[in-house]
């Protein structure tokens, strides 16, 4: 009995770390979509959302073994915007490279774009950052 109380005790610690980590990036339009995703398109509001990202959060969080239904969609949510966003950035650094003909102007305008102030949007889950 002790032992299962002292493992509760510990899911429990994690589950919250986990929780503070996971929630400044749950704002703004993020709350629609984490809600989309796990229960579907319910009050007429969330119609203004489209289903691609609640989808491919649905499908990465069924990936993520050994957390709670709302932990699993929340990081999958922050999985997918990063990677979009660092995908963006080779793209534009690609981009630079053909329309600019210089590497080393389009690595700048490829960091820049990362190291921007509103970068920070990028790592939530919003439609800017996929």
């Amino acid at each position: 009995m002790l032992v299962a109380t002292a493992k509760s005790n510990a899911e429990n610690a994690h589950s919250a770390t986990l929780m503070s980590l996971l929630a400044p990036f749950v704002r703004w339009d993020a709350v629609y979509f984490l809600a989309i995703a796990d229960r579907g398109y319910v009050h007429e509001q969330e119609f203004a959302f489209f289903p691609g990202l609640p989808l491919l959060m649905r499908a990465v969080a069924a990936w993520i073994p050994g957390l709670q239904r709302d932990q699993a969609l929340m990081l999958a949510g922050v999985i997918i915007s990063n990677l979009s966003f660092v995908a963006a950035a080779v793209v534009l650094y690609r981009l630079g490279c053909v329309v600019l003909g210089d590497e080393r102007q389009a690595y700048r305008a490829a960091i820049l774009f990362a190291i921007t102030p509103a970068g920070l949007f990028m790592s939530a889950m919003l439609v800017l950052a996929c």
